[in-house]
Formats: C-alpha cells, sequence, structure tokens
C-alpha cells in the first residue's frame, strides 16, 4: 500500500494502531496480544487533583483480582438471569388464568415483561463486560446493536420497571384507603393500562438522549509494513453529547438520581405507609366484626326459632347477614393479600436499588474531579467502586428475579393457582392421624382465601 493509500485510510479511521511485526503472526497476520503485566509492590501515582493514568492502574494484580472477580460475577449475572426470565414466564402464566384475572395481576404481569425484557439485556450486558468474545459473535453482523439497542434500552426497561411499581402502589392505595373510590373505578374496563402506558412513555422520556450518547467509530490497525492487509473494524465511542460536562452533571448524575431514585423512593414510601396503616385498621376492623357476627347470627337464630316452616325453603334473615359479612370479609382479606404482595416488592426494590442510588449520589460529588481527570487523560475513579458497581449490576438483577419467590410466598391466591396450573394439588400431608389428602383447586382456592 502506497504512503497516500495509508493517508487515506487513518483519515476515515478514528483511530489507528500500529504494531511491531513482532507482535504480528506471520501465517494468520492476527496480531498476539501483549503479555499481561502484574506488579505486586507498584504504587499508584496520583497528581494533585488525585488522578493517575489507567495503565497504572491495569498492571496491578489487584487489578487482575478486580477482573476475576467481575467474570465471576458476570457468569452469577448470566444465570441468574436466566432463571429469573423463566420465573417471569411461569409468573405470568399464573397471573393470566381467569380466576386471579384483575387490575392488580395486569400489572404484574406487565411488571413480569418489562423486568425480563431488562434480563435479557443484563444478560448482553454480561456478556459484553466479562465474555467480550461471545458478545462480538453474536452482534458483529450489527455495530449498531449496542448504541441503539442494547445501551439505551438497558436502562429504558429498568426506569418503565420502577415507574410501573409506582403505579401497582397507587393501585393498591385506592383499593385499600379509598375503597369506595376503587370500586368506582372498577368498572372502567382496561384500567390497567392507564398505569403501563405512561410508565412506558416516561421511560421514553427520560432515556431518550442515550440513543444519542454512542456513535460508531472506525478501529484500523495498519499492518501493510508486515506483510499482511491492513484491518477496518467498527467499534463504539461516547458522543459529543455524552462528554459534555453539562449532560453529565445535569443529566447523567442529577437527572437520573432524582427520576430513578429520589422521587420513587418517597412516593413508595408514602404510600406503603398509608397502605401499611389502612391493613392495621382493616385487620382491627375484621376481627371486630368476627365477634360482633358471631352475638349478633346467634341472637337472628333465636328469633328466628318458631317461625313456619314454609319459609324455611328461604334464607333466614341472620344467614342472609352472614352472607354479607363473609364476603366483605373476604374481599377484605384478598385485598390485604394483595397489598403484603406490594409491600413485598417494593421492599425487594428498595434493598436493591438503594446502593446504586447511593453510587449516583457518590458520583455527582465527584464529577469536578473526574471532568478534571478527563482533561487531562487520567482517571480518577478507584478500584473499589469498581467493585461496587459490580455488585449493584447482581443486585439489579436479583430485583428483575424475585417476583415469583415473592408471589409464592406472599400471595394466597397466587399459591392456589400455581398449584392448580402445575398440577400440584394432590399433596401429603401430616394431620394428626396421619392420613392423606387430595385437595381440588376450588378447595384449595378457599383454604388459601
Amino acid at each position: 500500500m502506497s504512503m497516500e493509500e495509508v493517508l487515506n485510510l487513518t483519515e476515515t479511521c478514528l483511530e489507528t494502531f500500529t504494531p511491531s511485526c513482532m507482535h504480528v503472526d506471520n501465517e494468520t497476520c492476527e496480531v498476539i496480544p501483549y503479555p499481561e503485566k502484574e506488579v505486586d509492590d507498584y504504587v499508584l501515582e496520583f497528581d494533585e487533583d488525585g488522578c493517575f493514568h489507567r495503565y497504572q492502574q491495569e498492571e496491578k494484580s489487584s487489578f487482575i483480582r478486580y477482573k476475576q472477580f467481575s467474570k465471576a460475577v458476570g457468569l452469577i449475572i448470566i444465570v441468574l438471569s436466566s432463571l429469573g426470565i423463566v420465573g417471569n414466564l411461569i409468573s405470568i402464566l399464573v397471573l393470566a388464568v381467569k380466576e386471579t384475572k384483575n387490575c392488580f395481576n395486569q400489572l404484574l404481569i406487565a411488571l413480569n415483561i418489562f423486568d425480563s425484557l431488562h434480563l435479557v439485556l443484563a444478560i448482553f450486558e454480561g456478556l459484553r463486560t466479562d465474555f467480550s468474545e461471545v458478545y462480538n459473535s453474536i452482534t458483529e453482523p450489527s455495530p449498531y446493536f449496542f448504541p441503539l439497542v442494547h445501551y439505551p434500552f438497558y436502562r429504558i426497561w429498568m426506569c418503565a420497571s420502577i415507574f410501573l411499581i409506582i403505579g401497582v402502589g397507587v393501585e393498591r392505595y385506592l383499593a385499600v384507603c379509598r375503597p369506595h373510590h376503587y370500586r368506582e373505578l372498577q368498572v372502567r374496563s382496561h384500567r390497567a393500562l392507564v398505569y403501563i402506558i405512561p410508565s412506558i412513555l416516561a421511560a421514553l422520556a427520560l432515556n431518550f438522549t442515550r440513543f444519542l450518547e454512542l456513535t460508531v467509530g472506525d478501529w484500523c490497525i495498519i499492518l501493510d509494513h508486515c506483510g499482511c492487509p491492513n484491518k477496518r473494524s467498527s467499534y463504539t465511542v461516547p458522543s459529543e453529547l455524552r462528554n459534555h460536562p453539562m449532560y453529565v452533571l445535569y443529566y447523567s448524575n442529577l437527572a437520573w438520581l432524582l427520576f430513578t431514585g429520589v422521587i420513587p423512593f418517597a412516593v413508595l414510601i408514602i404510600l406503603n405507609l398509608q397502605i401499611y396503616r389502612s391493613m392495621q385498621m382493616v385487620k382491627r376492623n375484621l376481627q371486630k366484626s368476627s365477634a360482633m357476627g358471631a352475638v349478633g347470627g346467634a341472637a337472628l337464630r333465636a328469633v328466628s326459632v318458631g317461625k313456619s316452616t314454609v319459609n324455611d325453603q328461604f334464607p333466614s334473615e341472620a344467614d342472609q347477614a352472614e352472607t354479607r359479612r363473609r364476603k366483605r370479609v373476604t374481599q377484605q382479606n384478598k385485598e390485604c393479600n394483595l397489598a403484603f404482595i406490594l409491600i413485598c416488592t417494593v421492599a425487594t426494590f428498595f434493598v436493591c436499588h438503594f446502593p446504586r442510588v447511593m453510587t449516583n449520589v457518590y458520583e455527582a460529588l465527584i464529577i469536578k474531579n473526574e471532568e478534571r481527570c478527563k482533561a487531562k487523560k487520567m482517571q480518577y475513579v478507584r478500584l473499589w467502586y469498581l467493585h461496587i458497581i459490580v455488585a449493584i449490576n447482581l443486585l439489579l438483577v436479583l430485583n428483575a428475579s424475585a417476583n415469583l419467590p415473592i408471589y409464592l410466598f406472599g400471595g394466597k391466591s397466587f399459591r392456589a393457582s400455581f398449584i392448580s396450573l402445575f398440577g400440584l394439588e394432590k399433596c401429603t400431608r401430616r394431620a394428626s392421624n396421619g392420613n392423606t389428602c387430595e385437595t381440588s383447586p376450588q378447595t384449595e382456592m378457599k383454604l388459601m382465601n
């Protein structure tokens, strides 16, 4: 290749690399990786702003241990995400059965779909971060997969899940704390869409600039001086928008912290406190209602003694009152049980997302230091923080995978439908007489409600 052709090639590439011929395989023309260095007693050199060169960190044995830790966690993320997707699909099947179909369960179905989509992209993220060869072989046909699909939608589905949890909280708040208004809303069809569509739109609105944060450029390897053809490959680089200090500070840090951390946490805490107080009040009322129902029912039955046998074919006044009381108690128990599922879901959300929120706060505090180091083409982020980021990614996957265990633990009707759907109604129970029993789905539903 002539010098002019080499110049034209380098002008069309964002970056070029000219390796020494001793690091080029003569038969395959592949670049031989440079051997990794490990220096145990190497001390990072910081300047007055706390900046250091990246290569200094990567040559330390502690960085190699970090890479091993990241790969181990990445493998766990891939396995856990796969199991979570299966669990979410099972949850969707159970929630979609006729016996448990209502607005709350429709919202849970949408939440499981959002979480499953997030888990699919979490698998890709684990491959990209820790198994790059596999990821590149999958995405090589389309260099725009990462900047236009993987990167933005990985965050969009997480945000949609967060916003929909708020929607589920509002729905349970109305059911438990505003039952009369809730009964008026129940007659409306497709009521779940009132929560689902805004959640998706809000997630897209918050993340639409993610599609503009990355660009695809060419990476050129000059090999003609070694008797090999030059190579060109595509790779992803941050755009000017992503590197703009104002964008990084006000959007990537503050807006992200506010809309995915502070506001959701505050709203969910307020809603769940109100729901918990109402649940306690409902339980006290149910206890009083049971006591009064027993006394009142006995009195009415005593009054009804001696009436004409002509009326025996019709329900007595005591029976009608008892039926109404049982229906009310059953409905209130059901609402409380669904609210308990929400509380378990929110508690899991808090535990898994709180470290992410704290890292956003930390990033907002050190953003100025990072910008100063970036201007010097140096690094500021410490190795301990990289370990925390890896652990947080695992927590986010755990949160999206925990739906089925939560529903089995807290949902009585869900457990009954799960048992019926998968043919587990035949059970062996150790009663006082030691006999086995077989329960029908209808009986199991009644027992669990």
